[in-house]
């Protein structure tokens, strides 16, 4: 059920001990950058403490630092659960989708994450894309 890169993150994730930290991995999956270097950088940046949330304002400043931006993408009507973000979002991009207090990662058309396929309420939705 789950996707390879979110299996492959989440070993990683759990290696170091980590809870909490559903920011920091759909960042790597939907970026193609590494786990822990978006990790260390949130650390060293103190957008992120050991086993904690991280605020949507710190995401923004993540990608910004990485050279990424985002749009914000109207959620109501088409797009108010995740299991419908992911069947009528274009597949050819990458996508943030933020609900009560979890954000996961959309790229290539799949959720990159636990709640794929439920019924989970989006609040917020940035489409990702490198900066030029």
């Amino acid at each position: 059920m789950y996707t390879k890169e979110y299996n492959e993150i989440m070993n990683i994730s759990r290696s170091l001990n980590e809870y909490n930290d559903c920011s920091v991995i759909a960042l790597s999956i939907v970026t193609e950058i590494d786990y822990k270097t978006i990790r260390d950088f949130m650390f060293s940046s103190q957008l992120r403490n050991h086993k904690s949330p991280t605020s949507i304002n710190n995401i923004g400043k993540t990608l910004d630092f990485f050279d990424y931006n985002y749009i914000i993408v109207r959620t109501y009507p088409k797009y108010k659960t995740v299991y419908s973000a992911e069947k009528n979002l274009d597949k050819n991009n990458s996508y943030l989708i933020f609900t009560k207090d979890h954000v996961l990662a959309m790229k290539n058309g799949k959720v990159h994450d636990w709640t794929s396929g439920r019924l989970f309420r989006t609040v917020l939705i940035y489409q990702i894309f490198p900066k030029e």
